[in-house]
């Protein structure tokens, strides 16, 4: 009989006991019970779940996607070729919401490590609940904005 969630689902499984998580219940890929498993239907008809996009995306894209999310920030102060005062004022200001707590590295690993924990990849993040609520109260809400929406 096949192993349930095929070859990714024999993957992620191993990923899970190696991160110490609790078992997860993995369903064949297409059956009722998708929603149940880490792996994305292969039937783009069938819904996604954000606990799925790992199995499409990887560890490299989302590494990739993150690393330039804050290497634009990060660099956005460098550029000011034909930008207005009010443009530079705000990129100063994102920029300033980030740097005061770190460097671009340290935001690339926490926020890759999040994501990839969130979207199936294992438990990558730490400090869990607590971690994700104490830097949204205390560091996020000054970007979580419609300022920083703009940005």
């Amino acid at each position: 009989q096949e192993e349930e969630g095929g070859e990714e689902g024999k993957e992620a499984r191993s990923r899970a006991e190696k991160d110490g998580e609790r078992p997860i219940s993995y369903s064949k890929q297409g059956s009722s019970n998708a929603g149940a498993t880490l792996v994305a239907d292969p039937d783009s008809n069938r819904p996604l779940y954000f606990w799925q996009l790992f199995s499409l995306l990887g560890e490299d894209r989302i590494l990739a996607l993150v690393t330039r999310f804050y290497n634009r920030i990060y660099s956005s102060v460098k550029e000011t070729s034909g930008k207005t005062k009010e443009q530079l004022e705000d990129d100063e200001w994102f920029y300033r919401a980030f740097a005061r707590i770190s460097g671009p590295e340290h935001h690339i690993y926490t926020q890759a490590a999040f994501w990839m924990d969130a979207f199936g990849g294992g438990n990558r993040y730490h400090g869990g609940e607590f971690r994700l609520q104490f830097h949204h109260e205390h560091n996020a809400e000054s970007v979580m904005n419609e300022k920083g929406a703009r940005m």
